[in-house]
Parts: structure tokens; sequence; C-alpha cells
């Protein structure tokens, strides 16, 4: 039980490495007995268009993504020589551990201008009063330089465990038996109330 929790309820954390989505394709596909794709069935004129539409769509390069925007040139140049030896079969493990240092260095400065960037501008938004500017930029930039959850805050886990001593502490008992005119009384009804907050909370 944590330190910070009052509480009788235990967590099971576990941590779950999906590794790479070819292999994890690979290997749902060796668990299908009979792996066979159905027939599409009719499909009406709209469907049909946006099937076309589909198929004439081209897809987007890794560099195209929006998500790797902050990547710079020189990165992807690294990126693509490791790519480039590794489908000639000429990738040596000690190449490979060179050009994977490099890619690692390359991406930390990328992170480093991309917080820079980040930065000015939530500074230039303040600067000029708007603060919901400013707080997206921050959200945004959030959202796609850490996939990891934030940090616990002592202070809202201080006010967590305030909460659960007061939930678990208080307890409302009533009567074995109960009649209507018993839950008519004000009194009773005041504690029938309460008992069915706490205990369904």
């Amino acid at each position: 039980m944590p330190r910070h929790h009052d509480s009788d309820h235990r967590d099971i954390i576990i941590t779950l490495h999906r590794g790479k989505a070819k292999k994890l394709k690979e290997y749902r596909r060796r668990l299908t007995t009979f792996p066979i794709s159905l027939p599409v069935g009719p499909q009406t004129e709209l469907e049909n268009e946006f099937e076309v539409l589909k198929a004439t769509v081209e897809k987007p390069t890794p560099r195209q993504l929006n998500c790797n925007s902050w990547i710079s040139t020189d990165t992807w140049d690294l990126i693509d020589r490791r790519a480039a030896l590794r489908r000639q079969g000429s990738l040596t493990c000690r190449v490979e551990r060179q050009l994977g240092r490099r890619i690692k260095q390359s991406l930390k400065a990328d992170r480093k201008e991309r917080a820079l960037k980040a930065g000015l501008e939530i500074e230039g938004h303040l600067a000029n009063g708007e603060l919901k500017d400013a707080w997206g930029v921050a959200k945004r930039w959030y959202r796609q330089a850490s996939e990891t959850a934030p940090k616990p805050c002592y202070n809202s886990l201080e006010k967590q465990t305030a909460e659960r001593v007061e939930l678990y502490a208080e307890r409302v008992y009533l009567p074995e038996t109960l009649s209507p005119l018993m839950l008519n009384h004000s009194k009773y009804a005041t504690m029938f109330q309460k008992m069915m907050r706490y205990e369904w909370r």
C-alpha cells in the first residue's frame, strides 16, 4: 500500500512492452487459425467513392507527420543513413552503436530546441496578456514532449489522503430492521441517505 494513501486497497502496477508493430502483427497472424480476409459486401455509392479516395491518397512519410516536425534535418540524415546501411546488409554492430549514439545526441538537441521555442512562444503570449494561448502552447508541448504520466504533486496527494481518511472513517449504521415508519422519520431518513452516499461513492 502506498505511504500516501490511508486505504485498505492495494495497487498492482505492471509494465507492458509491446515491442515493434511488425512483430506484434506477425504474432497475431500466427495465432489466427485461418488468416483469411472476408469479402466485402455490397457498398453504396458513397462508400465506393470513399474507397477510391483512400486508394488515391498518398500516405505521408515520417518526415511529413506533424508529430515529427520538431526533428531536424541533420537527425533525419543520420536515421536515413542507418536505414540505408541496414537495407544493404552492411550495418555492423560497431557502426550501429556509433550511429545510435549520434542519433540519440541529435534527438536530445532537437528536444532542447523544441522546449526553447515553446518557452519563447509562451513568454510572448504572457507578455501580451494571452493566458489561454500560453496555456495551449504549454499543453501541446507537454503532449508531444512526453508520453509518461506527470510526477505526483505532494499537495494533491495530501488532499487525496485527507479525502480518503474522511471517506473510510465515517460510517453510518442503521438498526437491523427498518420499518416504513422509521424510514419516513427524518432522523432515520437522513442516516439512510448518508449511508448510501458513503457506501456507494
